[in-house]
């Protein structure tokens, strides 16, 4: 629970400032919001594994991971404010 909040709790917070921001029609601070989720929970996760294939895999699973949850709770928000 811990690696979750520490790392996907980041995307999700963004996630929900900018479903808020996109709803008023910011749509550049969507995607930098975007951006910056991805770049720091893939960095998160990928500065705790050795070695490159592990490193390579991390990558890919929590840029997916992030990536879902920005979106889906970011589009959720800014459909239903």
């Amino acid at each position: 629970m811990k690696k979750f909040f520490g790392s996907y709790g980041i995307a999700f917070v963004l996630a929900i400032i900018a479903g808020v921001l996109k709803k008023d029609g910011v749509e550049a601070a969507y995607n930098i919001l975007f951006t910056a989720s991805f770049m720091s929970v893939v960095y998160l996760e990928v500065k705790k594994e050795e070695g490159f294939l592990r490193k390579f895999v991390a990558f890919f699973i929590s840029g997916i991971l992030s990536s879902m949850i920005f979106y889906f709770i970011a589009e959720r928000i800014s459909s239903h404010l």
